[in-house]
């Protein structure tokens, strides 16, 4: 991508997929290198890390030492953890409102508003839910290979 890195708000059911196989891990892989790599800056509420552990510890192919150990590489890279404020939560209660959806979903939607960056989402009903907010792009679709400059393979 090189230059300057550019902000991406992540959210968790990106991050998930690093630790696990599921459909786009490939996609969440690429963005956490270009996170690594210093292109992207992954930024996200802090809740960020309550949400993936809990999906980990559900996931019946993770031992508690597999969920510790995501849980620590989480920190070591290093994302930009957003703690509440009022202006965010404001911001996720409108959003919760207006896209009928949870606080905790509406608070990624609400975070890349503040800082005018896009969010990231494997999350298809939270997706649909926001399709008219254009700052909202979907792991899968092309508008987030374009973003990331991948070609769709087709």
């Amino acid at each position: 991508m090189g230059g300057e890195a550019v902000r991406l708000v992540l959210d968790a059911s990106v991050a998930v997929k690093w630790f696990v196989q599921e459909e786009q891990r490939d996609l969440a892989l690429k963005l956490r290198e270009e996170h690594v790599g210093g292109s992207v800056l992954l930024s996200a509420p802090d809740i960020i890390i309550y949400e993936v552990v809990n999906a980990l510890k559900h996931n019946p192919e993770l031992s508690e030492i597999d969920v510790r150990n995501a849980a620590g590489s989480l920190f070591k890279l290093h994302m930009e953890l957003h703690q509440p404020t009022i202006k965010l939560i404001e911001k996720a209660t409108e959003y919760a409102y207006k896209y009928s959806m949870s606080i905790y979903d509406s608070v990624y939607v609400s975070l890349s508003e503040l800082q005018n960056c896009p969010v990231a989402t494997a999350d298809e009903i939270f997706y649909e839910k926001t399709s008219q907010n254009k700052l909202v792009m979907l792991l899968s679709s092309d508008h987030f290979l374009e973003w990331l400059r991948i070609k769709p393979s087709s």
